[in-house]
C-alpha cells in the first residue's frame, strides 16, 4: 500500500497539520493507521457500503461517483490498520473530495454539510474520516480547513456515542498554487485546461446530431 506523505501534499508536517475539528484521538488513529492503496479511478452509480469500499481498496481503485451523489465527486477507501493483518469491514474509513471551477472566493459555510452520514456512507464504527474540498479556479491561494460543524452527536446500536466534530478531518484547497507541489507548467496547464470551451456542437458528425446540440442549447451560438 501507498505511504502518504502530507508534507508533499500540502507542505506542511504531518505534526503541524492542521485538519480542522477532529479530535486528538481520531486525528491519531487517521493518521497513524490510515493507508490507502490506489492506481486508479472507475465510475460508480451507487453509493458504496464499508464492504463495496474494501472491494475497491482490493483492486487498487477509487470511485468517480455518479452526478447525484450527495456531497463528493471522488471517494478513496481510507483502511484504518490497527492491531489485526486479517482485513476487517470495520476498520474501512474514506476519504471523500468535493471539486468545483469557480472564479469567485466560495463560503466554506455553504459547503460544510458534507459528512459520512450526509453521503449516505455508513460506516459499521464511528471511524475517522477525512473530507477534501478544493475550489481549483479560486483568486485565492490557500489552505484551511472546513468550520465546525453543528453541536450534534450519533450512537451506534452499543449505545457507544461521539461527537460528529470530532470524527471529521478536513482540508480546503483554494486556487491551484495552494498546492504547493505543482510546477508553474502543470498549473498553467491546468488553467487552460479549466477555461477550455469544447464546441459540442462541431463535435457532432451527422446533421441530426448538430441540430440536437443546438436544440439542448439555443445560446450555444446564433448561427
Amino acid at each position: 500500500m501507498y505511504e502518504f506523505s502530507w508534507k508533499g501534499f500540502s507542505w506542511v508536517l504531518e505534526k503541524d497539520l492542521d485538519l480542522g475539528s477532529i479530535g486528538v484521538e481520531q486525528r491519531e488513529d487517521l493518521l497513524n493507521h490510515g493507508m490507502i492503496f490506489w492506481n486508479h479511478f472507475l465510475l460508480i452509480k451507487y453509493t458504496p457500503t464499508p464492504s463495496d469500499l474494501l472491494e475497491c481498496m482490493y483492486r487498487g481503485m477509487a470511485a468517480q461517483c455518479h452526478p447525484n451523489q450527495p456531497g463528493f465527486d471522488q471517494i478513496f477507501t481510507i483502511y484504518l490498520k490497527r492491531d489485526s493483518d486479517d482485513l476487517d469491514p470495520k476498520n474501512v474509513s474514506f476519504c471523500g473530495i468535493q471539486v468545483k471551477n469557480r472564479n469567485t472566493t466560495i463560503n466554506v459555510e455553504d459547503e460544510n454539510y458534507r459528512t459520512d452520514s450526509y453521503s449516505g456512507i455508513q460506516l459499521m464504527q464511528h471511524n475517522p474520516y477525512l473530507i477534501i474540498y478544493m475550489n481549483l479556479n479560486s483568486p485565492q491561494d490557500t489552505i484551511s480547513t472546513l468550520p465546525d460543524l453543528p453541536s450534534r452527536t450519533t450512537c451506534s446500536g452499543s449505545n457507544i456515542c461521539i461527537d460528529e466534530n470530532k470524527r471529521r478531518a478536513s482540508l480546503s484547497f483554494d486556487g491551484l498554487k495552494s498546492f504547493k507541489f505543482l510546477h508553474q507548467d502543470v498549473i498553467d496547464a491546468l488553467r487552460d485546461l479549466i477555461h477550455a470551451e469544447p464546441d459540442f456542437v462541431e463535435r457532432k458528425t451527422s446533421k441530426s446530431g448538430k441540430q440536437y446540440s443546438k436544440i439542448v442549447d439555443p445560446h450555444l451560438q446564433k448561427n
